[in-house]
């Protein structure tokens, strides 16, 4: 048989209310006593020496270029461009899968005898290895840029 309501909701609801009412009862008592120390504390954090604030993010083009070239993307997500990071780590993954199938391919018409397909794949797979490197080294120069190009303001005027 199925129960309803009861009085589990109701004092879920009063305990959270008695806490409530209690929390609020011992912020009272101790208004009097807190107020003096709140504005020696404010004194004190105020009259305090402050540090500098920390310089704003600035990346390295340089840096930026070398972390392009050792892993896709890479140069693009310490830019802060993630969009830009998965669509040329995408790129060059597609690159380098293609390669590998390529490769598969034509080893695979080679073992059967079919030297003519072979070499067609062979031409593919080197196609697919030059696309790949002007990939990488069109990933390198857009982070380099972006580096150079980070904070830029290109607000209307």
């Amino acid at each position: 048989m199925r129960r309803r309501g009861g009085l589990r909701g109701f004092r879920l609801r009063a305990s959270g209310i008695s806490l409530g009412i209690l929390g609020l009862g011992l912020m009272a008592v101790g208004v009097g006593h807190s107020v003096a120390q709140t504005s020696r504390i404010s004194e004190a954090i105020f009259a305090a020496p402050t540090q500098p604030a920390p310089e704003p993010f600035r990346p390295s083009p340089t840096g930026a270029a070398l972390r392009s070239l050792a892993l896709p993307g890479w140069g693009q997500s310490y830019n802060r461009q993630p969009l830009k990071a998965v669509i040329y780590g995408g790129a060059e993954a597609a690159f380098i899968y293609g390669i590998y199938r390529q490769d598969q391919l034509r080893a695979a018409n080679a073992r059967m005898g079919r030297s003519d397909i072979a070499a067609i794949y062979r031409e593919d797979r080197n196609r697919l290895g030059w696309y790949l490197a002007g990939m990488i080294i069109l990933a390198m120069v857009d982070a380099f840029v972006d580096a150079h190009l980070y904070g830029f303001d290109v607000k209307p005027i």
